[in-house]
């Protein structure tokens, strides 16, 4: 793991803990930085996770 990635990986760490922010949003947060991250085992994940979270296909489709 570079620098950069455990800078998102803490910044990830941070999002989960906001109280400010809904389980959506947190969700929706970890998958647009995945996506910019380019890990596609790790995109999967968040999209699979997002659905079981009950996030609509056009929402997860709309951050994609």
């Amino acid at each position: 793991m570079d620098a950069t990635e455990f800078v998102v990986k803490k910044a990830l760490d941070t999002t989960k803990e906001a109280a400010e922010l809904s389980d959506r949003d947190k969700h929706l947060i970890g998958l647009a930085v995945t996506l910019t991250r380019g890990c596609q085992q790790c995109t999967g994940s968040r999209i699979e996770n997002a659905i079981n979270a009950s996030i609509s296909y056009e929402t997860i489709r709309a951050t994609i």
